[in-house]
């Protein structure tokens, strides 16, 4: 399944670590969807959107290469992807107003099979970085019902464990078929961790980090964007390569969107491997991590969520 990405690695060392890392990551791996993302509104002309960008507090002490490199970003946001989703970056101020500090309030999760308590345990500033948890959810929510994944991907599986609402702050992850016939709750723990791992990631992307200016989110896009177009990028195949949309221009606007997704669930889930057989992917998501939590180590991360389902487990 992986089989095309094995050129990167010029080292056995790399390719045992990469066997490692995508047989974990296969193993984990969940159809899981945002909800919401596209409420395009009217086309941006690139003149007028990279004159105010150019133009605003955020970008009013860029040096005249940032300015070239903003510009770039911007042609090759527009050239890559549906000239609609440059509107959806809003134009933001370097000063951001900060949002309510506080932890993220859970809903529902006495009817999930890891009950209540656990959650607020594991997805908490304690364990992941506090400026992408408290300053981007406000709740997390479990539901009973069944998730659709976004009718635009044309899933042939359709069935989604989690979304992400942007707009409400929120995170909802969903009884599925992911944790149907497993009896070890930290299988089952394990399988919700690595759902909110996805879930977190869209929610600390381009769009939801609110603690970025719009020439750093526009960065942040264009690069993840790049780094999808490289040959021998990991984790395109499975789910992200089963999105399918007859705008191809907007298939992949989805699949980097999602592609995204799943290396920031790597990036949580286990590190050490991806960091060793991945190296190129993992620096990706650790850059924009360590932007706004520069102190974050996922490995403690990993070791402190283990620790906590292994006291459920009992």
């Amino acid at each position: 399944m992986f089989k095309e990405n094995q050129p990167r690695f010029e080292t056995q060392e790399k390719d045992t670590y990469k066997t490692m890392f995508l047989a974990q990551f296969k193993q984990l791996a969940r159809d899981v969807t945002i909800a919401g993302l596209i409420a395009i509104g009217g086309i941006s002309a690139y003149e007028n959107y990279f004159s105010q960008v150019s133009k605003s507090k955020a970008s009013s002490e860029l040096s005249a290469a940032d300015l070239i490199e903003l510009k770039q970003n911007v042609e090759y946001i527009l050239d890559e992807h549906p000239k609609e989703v440059i509107s959806l970056f809003e134009l933001r101020e370097d000063i951001i107003e900060e949002r309510n500090s506080e932890p993220p309030a859970f809903k529902g999760f006495e009817d999930s099979e890891i009950g209540k308590d656990l959650p607020q345990e594991l997805w908490n500033e304690v364990n992941y970085p506090k400026n992408s948890i408290d300053r981007t959810t406000d709740e997390v929510e479990f539901v009973t019902t069944g998730l659709k994944a976004d009718e635009s991907y044309n899933l042939q599986n359709d069935e989604a464990s989690g979304m992400t609402f942007y707009e409400k702050s929120k995170i909802i992850l969903a009884k599925s078929s992911s944790t149907e016939g497993l009896s070890d709750f930290k299988e089952i723990a394990d399988t919700y961790d690595a759902t909110f791992a996805h879930e977190w990631g869209h929610k600390n992307d381009w769009f939801g980090q609110e603690n970025l200016s719009t020439v750093e989110r526009l960065e942040f896009f264009a690069e993840v964007s790049r780094a999808f177009d490289r040959e021998g990028a990991v984790l395109k195949n499975g789910y992200v390569n089963r999105i399918n949309n007859p705008d191809k221009k907007l298939e992949k606007f989805y699949k980097v969107v999602e592609w995204w997704a799943e290396l920031t669930q790597a990036y949580m889930m286990f590190p050490e491997n991806f960091e060793k057989g991945c190296p190129e992917e993992f620096q990706l998501v650790d850059k924009w991590v360590k932007k706004l939590d520069p102190n974050f180590d996922p490995v403690e991360s990993v070791a402190k969520r283990a620790a906590i389902k292994a006291k459920y487990a009992k």
